[in-house]
């Protein structure tokens, strides 16, 4: 079964970065995603931190975004 994993990026970066380095190292499991190396991964969301976002990670839970305890979140 493959990990989960949802990328929330600071409204402000948002606004000035298209947030395709973010990305891209996803896609090739490198910076901090380097971790999934070995590990089957499945990119979930990918927002910013503006607006609601306690019902947003309510969504992230909702599609299993997370271990046990654990979410599988990434901020920027």
């Amino acid at each position: 079964m493959s990990k989960k994993i949802a990328v929330l990026v600071n409204e402000d970066t948002m606004q000035r970065c298209s947030c395709g380095g973010c990305l891209k190292a996803f896609m090739n499991k490198a910076d901090s995603f380097e971790r999934y190396a070995d590990e089957d991964i499945e990119l979930v969301g990918f927002t910013h931190s503006g607006g609601d976002l306690a019902k947003k990670i309510e969504s992230f839970k909702k599609k299993r975004c997370y271990c046990g305890s654990s979410f599988y979140m990434y901020s920027w």
